[in-house]
């Protein structure tokens, strides 16, 4: 690749070539510039599998430093590498300073954690990606709303794809909020087998907002049940049971 001519596409899906060599390989990218690869495609490479997918983290961390730098890519596939934990972190981050990438497939990972969320929701808020598939994620009720976060705000973002993550129908609505908003364009999303019809009873709805709650105020969604049930209230449209409330054991009586 070094003594190659330019390059714009290369694809080496399926090619299972393990933590070593794609960090190898995408190394080797990053160090030859003149290249001006447009289309990148590295799904299913990990050799590892179950817990070992953590593995991935060479070829994550050195992703990260493609995309930092990189001005002519605009379509990556990862898809389908198992990569999760400070792996995901360190895609997601790279993402923040690159401003090429349109085109992202991100799906069967596990970018569905707060942390991994949150650097990815810090990234699309400058980004342009147009479309984006983060499938199969393990993205929950709990981390759809930052995800939501990163929606409400793009203005570049024409196609979503969230299947197979377990959003229920709180995280669901979090996402269709962020992208029906009056001034936002169309969006085409995608959330089948999310859980939708399946309602946990933990999932909380601003329609029906009556019940017991106990809440976890360090969690940031149990603090965004807390702000909407407070708002509730103001509105007048409902109003916390006298004598019922307390805070680490200890009653609430203002």
């Amino acid at each position: 690749l070094a003594a190659a001519k330019p390059l714009s596409v290369l694809s080496l899906q399926g090619n299972y070539l393990g933590d070593d060599a794609v960090a190898l390989l995408v190394q080797c990218l990053t160090n030859t510039p003149l290249l001006k690869l447009t289309s990148l495609d590295l799904a299913s490479n990990n050799t590892a599998t179950g817990s070992q997918t953590r593995s991935f983290g060479k070829a994550a961390a050195a992703l990260g430093a493609l995309l930092t730098g990189n001005s002519s890519l605009s379509s990556l596939s990862v898809a389908s590498n198992g990569i999760r934990g400070l792996a995901a972190s360190a895609v997601a981050k790279g993402l923040r300073n690159n401003q090429s990438i349109q085109t992202l497939k991100l799906g069967w990972n596990s970018f569905g954690s707060a942390k991994a969320m949150t650097h990815l929701r810090n990234s699309l808020f400058t980004a342009n990606i147009t479309a984006l598939d983060v499938s199969y994620n393990n993205i929950t009720s709990k981390t759809a709303h930052i995800l939501a976060e990163a929606l409400a705000l793009s203005t570049s973002l024409r196609s979503l794809v969230v299947d197979g993550n377990l959003l229920t129908r709180a995280g669901a609505q979090d996402v269709h909020d962020a992208l029906t908003r009056p001034d936002a364009d169309a969006v085409q999303v995608s959330m089948n087998d999310c859980g939708v019809n399946g309602r946990l009873s933990r999932d909380f709805d601003p329609s029906e907002p009556g019940g017991l709650y106990t809440l976890d105020l360090a969690s940031e969604y149990d603090m965004k049940i807390l702000f909407n049930l407070v708002k509730i209230t103001l509105e007048g449209c409902g109003d916390f049971q006298k004598g019922s409330m307390t805070l680490d054991g200890t009653g609430v009586t203002k």
